[in-house]
């Protein structure tokens, strides 16, 4: 199965949203608001889910 790359790009990304706002909030620095980086976060691994259902193809290979 071949997907495009931005999709696990876009899942790293929203990953790292969630990692720097716990680190925000860990050292109380306040530069992310918690309630968007959450929305931010929701909004990407969906659209990560809709790049990754329509660019996914199946292999022609010999070993398919």
């Amino acid at each position: 199965m071949n997907m495009s790359p931005i999709a696990p790009a876009l899942y790293i990304v929203s990953v790292a949203i969630l990692i720097i706002a716990l680190i925000d909030d860990f050292f109380n620095l306040n530069i992310f608001n918690p309630y968007a980086s959450i929305i931010l976060y929701l909004l990407i691994t969906e659209l990560y889910k809709f790049v990754a259902a329509y660019t996914m193809e199946n292999d022609n290979g010999t070993d398919s």
